[in-house]
């Protein structure tokens, strides 16, 4: 028992250490931002080959269906729609080709997330960008697939009640349960996804599949507080001023559980431990011991390179204090 209460104290260090709760704040603002990219691609894309305007109003409406009831806005359904009737020939390719970029940019500074949970440093420029639009592409092609197969169990649910199975004592207990399970395995695809190829580092399957599942639990149960949390304390806040706080509210607890997976997989499954201050400490450390180093003579002997791990205090405070 002390020992999990040992490893448990460790991992709340390094979550702490990681800096994940702004990390999310940030995460939540670029998700705001990049909202309106990635759901211009979304539809844009399939709307250019297949040039329809129902699929585009469809899969508008599927995309709205992934947020809670009181995140969906006609305003905004009509903001898109207006946005993908712009869509069209060269002008359309050239507003899909700055909406991938732009969105892409969600995943860059998730790498970056990643990287300090994880201790690694980002990819170069090039396989950088190669990555988030990779990423973005695959999201684009994994959202359809994934709300509709989130809407298939609802679909049978609906289609059995109407025959002899749904006459069977505790069949809506177990149809509710079937639907549930299918929520999260499709969550779990979602965030494994993420989990193994926006890191910087070589991750096995074994090594993910805690935080996603994590994830994936929480993730559920969120999105059903949610629409409770934002009808009872969030009703009150009304036009685009209120739309932009419940969803930056949203997306920030959001982040907060897509980086509390991260933690978990690098922690228990990477074996990662924490750093020995939070970032802001071993920054101003780190850029502490260059100026000093910078400042003495060239003969005289750099200042040891286990300072920022040792936690050993600033050369120039010690000084100062003496």
């Amino acid at each position: 028992m002390e020992k999990v209460v040992q490893r448990a104290q460790a991992f709340f260090v390094k979550f702490n250490n990681d800096w994940v709760m702004n990390l999310a704040a940030a995460l939540a603002f670029n998700l705001l931002t990049a909202m309106a990219p990635l759901a211009v691609a979304l539809l844009a894309i399939p709307g250019l080959l297949l040039g329809k305007a129902e699929v585009r109003m469809y899969l508008s409406q599927v995309i709205l269906s992934i947020f809670p009831r009181m995140t969906a806005s006609p305003e905004l359904i009509d903001a898109l729609l207006r946005q993908l009737n712009r869509v069209s020939g060269p002008l359309g390719v050239v507003s899909v080709l700055i909406a991938l970029f732009t969105g892409s940019r969600l995943f860059v500074l998730l790498e970056g997330c990643f990287g300090i949970i994880y201790r690694r440093r980002p990819r170069a420029l090039l396989q950088q960008n190669l990555m988030a639009l990779g990423m973005l592409l695959l999201f684009a092609v994994l959202t359809p697939l994934m709300v509709l197969a989130a809407s298939l169990p609802a679909l049978v649910i609906a289609f059995l009640k109407q025959t002899p199975l749904g006459q069977i004592p505790g069949s809506g207990f177990a149809f509710s349960l079937g639907s549930l399970l299918a929520g999260l395995a499709i969550s779990w695809v979602f965030f494994l996804t993420i989990y193994t190829f926006v890191p910087n580092r070589r991750i096995r399957w074994r090594s993910t599949w805690r935080g996603a599942l994590l994830a994936a639990v929480l993730t559920q149960i969120y999105l059903s507080l949610f629409s409770l949390y934002a009808a009872h304390f969030l009703n009150g806040l009304g036009g685009q001023i209120g739309f932009a706080i419940i969803l930056v509210t949203f997306f920030y607890y959001f982040a907060v559980i897509l980086l509390l997976g991260a933690e978990v997989n690098a922690f228990f499954g990477e074996k990662i431990r924490t750093a020995p201050a939070d970032l802001v400490t071993l920054v101003a450390t780190g850029f502490s011991n260059e100026t000093t180093a910078s400042a003495e003579p060239a003969t005289a002997p750099a200042p040891p390179m286990g300072l920022i791990s040792s936690g050993a205090r600033d050369p120039q405070e010690q000084s100062g204090q003496s």
